[in-house]
């Protein structure tokens, strides 16, 4: 186990050979979005600076700080987070950080605390505060969230941070190509991956949480068959049936939304050109092609106001507005776009 097994983040990777290797700062800050892996490189990161004999590639695996580390028994590996995912307890970062980073390391070089910042509040910061401030020679802070912005800026500026940014599609294809072969015995054809690929959108936690969910290919065929079929479905049907379906599936809205707007992505390319291969359903061209050419009506200014419907429900699912008030006025948006004239 080592930074190999994790894939991108190549510059990221050579900045933290430099420190395990050398004279590491006294704390680091690692963000990132949900699936950027900003735990496992945290987590790969500790085992480094803990480990006997890191080499290039990091923790060497074989020492016996490796191995307490993977038994989870490590005495120098001090993890800090609430296991609810809410706020850490102020008692906690007294006793188990402020209190204990006092003591010495028992089998390692260093001490290393691992930190869920996201689950610090100001009070659970201020009481770090003093240690980030002035910790013992041997002690290393790591802090994890999503965003620096989460932090105060008085911790903030004790840190460094490593950001890690959204995955190129090749990272993520050799991920989906190995798990696809490991856990599914190769189940899933090259343009599936290729299409939860793009459906992660550049985060290697989703794509892997992705394959081999049941409902998404389930939730694309519904708003595939909403989109071809709402200008001739009745009010009834749009206001009870099609809003059903939306209030039952109200924690996948993000995905439902992404998935209408790649459908209405790609009408409005194969409206262009009906031969284009620039589309993101290319499985189901066929369906695409058959309702423009059911349907010329259905043109480009069309297709652009169906779109500006489905990203204003976007917009209040960021504005933490419930967006099951405005999926009315998305169905009705579509239904007189998409209507037989």
């Amino acid at each position: 186990m080592s930074f190999k097994r994790l894939a991108g983040q190549k510059d990221i990777k050579i900045r933290l050979r430099h420190e395990y290797m050398g004279d590491p700062h006294h704390a680091f800050l690692f963000t990132g979005a949900e699936g950027s892996g900003r735990h496992e490189f945290s987590r790969e990161f500790s085992k480094a600076l803990l480990c006997s004999s890191p080499n290039e590639d990091g923790a060497c695996g074989n020492c016996d700080n490796c191995r307490y580390f993977d038994a989870g028994t490590h005495p120098d590996f001090i993890c800090l987070f609430d296991i609810n995912g809410k706020n850490i307890k102020v008692e906690d970062v007294r006793s188990r950080i402020v209190s204990d980073i006092r003591i010495g390391s028992q089998i390692s070089k260093r001490k290393v605390y691992l930190i869920e910042g996201g689950e610090l509040n100001e009070a659970g910061q201020n009481a770090l505060l003093k240690s980030l401030e002035e910790p013992p020679s041997d002690v290393i802070f790591i802090i994890i969230c999503k965003d620096a912005q989460e932090l105060l800026p008085t911790v903030l500026s004790r840190t460094v941070e490593y950001k890690l940014r959204n995955y190129e599609k090749d990272d993520i294809m050799s991920v989906l190509r190995k798990k696809n072969e490991e856990k599914f015995e190769g189940k899933f054809k090259e343009d599936e991956l290729e299409f939860i690929c793009e459906f992660s959108s550049g985060s290697i936690g989703k794509a892997v949480d992705l394959l081999g969910d049941e409902e998404l290919p389930v939730m694309r065929e519904k708003m595939l068959e909403l989109i071809t079929n709402i200008g001739k479905d009745s009010y009834t049907t749009i206001l009870n049936e099609r809003y059903s379906y939306f209030a039952e599936n109200a924690d996948n809205i993000r995905e439902l939304m992404l998935f209408l707007l790649w459908i209405l992505g790609d009408l409005a390319v194969l409206r262009k050109d009906r031969d284009s291969n620039l589309i993101k359903n290319s499985d189901r061209k066929d369906v695409l092609v058959g309702f423009l050419n059911d349907n010329p009506s259905v043109d480009l200014n069309r297709i652009y106001k169906a779109s500006g419907h489905v990203n204003t429900v976007f917009k209040r699912i960021e504005l933490n507005v419930n967006h099951l008030y405005v999926i009315g006025d998305l169905l009705l948006g579509l239904k007189k776009e998409f209507k037989n004239d």
